[in-house]
């Protein structure tokens, strides 16, 4: 079962957003960016994300999230992206952890 990590995004990320989906990677580092025209976005509610945003990872695919979209979807659907099915205390502990307390 999949769980989350918190990601700040840093100016490597958009710099070059698609050298992180690169499988060669350890696990940490890797994540799937969502771009659209160069600039990097939730996938859910399509938000820039810039340096300094703090976001979710999901483990099961590496996407990343602005912390409102992922709680957006995950209220409704309870699985990712990806269809992997999330460790529900592991999100709730991760979410409560960065403050997140609103997510259940």
């Amino acid at each position: 079962m999949a769980s989350i990590s918190l990601i700040k995004i840093e100016e490597k990320h958009l710099r070059n957003p698609k050298e992180f989906a690169n499988e060669d990677l350890p696990s940490d580092q890797q994540a799937k960016f969502h771009i659209i025209k160069g600039r990097v976005y939730c996938p859910i509610e399509f938000t820039q994300l810039i340096v300094q945003t703090l976001a979710i990872k999901t483990d099961c695919c590496k996407s990343v999230f602005s912390v409102e979209g992922f709680i957006i979807f995950f209220k409704t659907h309870r699985k990712c992206i990806c269809e992997g099915n999330f460790n529900r205390l592991k999100v709730t502990f991760a979410c409560f952890d960065a403050g997140f307390s609103d997510l259940f």
